[in-house]
């Protein structure tokens, strides 16, 4: 999985922003993702990246920039 936690003790609350469920790392690149999602998972699995920094703007649903460490990428 891509993420756990361990030590939780608060109580879960209703949202209206969907189900919240464990989800395999197989399993994701099954769902839909934003186009920043797809860089962002990239990134979190790549050694070479322990640290950075990604600012990501869309309009509507668009995703039309991109940075990597202060570094524009080709969306």
């Amino acid at each position: 999985h891509l993420y756990t936690a361990t030590g939780w003790t608060g109580a879960l609350k209703e949202c209206n922003e969907g189900v919240l469920e464990w989800v395999s790392q197989e399993k994701m690149k099954e769902l839909p993702q934003w186009e920043g999602d797809k860089i962002f998972l990239r990134l979190i699995h790549d050694a070479a990246t322990p640290f950075f920094s990604l600012k990501l703007r869309y309009e509507g649903e668009r995703l039309v920039y991109a940075a990597l460490d202060g570094k524009e990428l080709t969306v």
